[in-house]
């Protein structure tokens, strides 16, 4: 009686889809000069709430607040590089942020018990001419891992991406 019951709640368990909800990311982001206003734009492609399907052995995901998270990510990430004004020196526009999973561990039924989450993405740095000075395709990976509540790992993911950006678009000479 026992053994079906822990069969019934695990199937419970695994067996419905988990739900993503806002996450309010912290990078920890230092720019070559203090002068800088960054500012952020997202592309409208880029949805705040949707579905990621259960797959290679992950399960179905509902995605709620995404763009707030992003934006989170960035305000808090960039917040001594903005001077309030409407326009930046630079403006990074996500045109690309999609959300998926991996698999951090798989049981003996191959099936995944814990997720990190990878964001790919595509970014565009423009001047204030607005001319793209660089762009940017890439892909975070969390290093949190998750086995249930999902929004660690996603936090983990945008703020990898953000500290990705500026690495690659701010610092590292092409």
């Amino acid at each position: 009686m026992r053994i079906a019951a822990l069969i019934l709640f695990t199937i419970g368990i695994w067996g419905c889809s988990l739900t993503v909800k806002e996450v309010n990311p912290v990078p920890n982001i230092e720019l070559p000069s203090d002068e800088l206003n960054v500012k952020l734009k997202l592309d409208k492609s880029i949805k705040d709430e949707f579905i990621i399907p259960a797959k290679d052995g992950t399960i179905q995901v509902e995605v709620t607040g995404w763009r707030s998270s992003l934006e989170n990510g960035f305000n808090n990430g960039f917040a001594e590089y903005q001077s309030g004004s409407e326009k930046g020196d630079i403006t990074l526009k996500i045109k690309k942020a999609d959300l998926r999973w991996i698999a951090a561990a798989v049981s003996s039924d191959n099936r995944a018990r814990a997720f990190r989450a990878v964001i790919d993405y595509k970014v565009d740095m423009i001047d204030t001419n607005n001319e793209v000075i660089k762009t940017l395709i890439g892909t975070a990976t969390a290093m949190e891992v998750s086995t249930g509540i999902l929004e660690g790992t996603v936090a983990d993911a945008v703020k990898i991406m953000y500290e990705d950006i500026v690495v690659k678009l701010f610092i590292e000479k092409n």
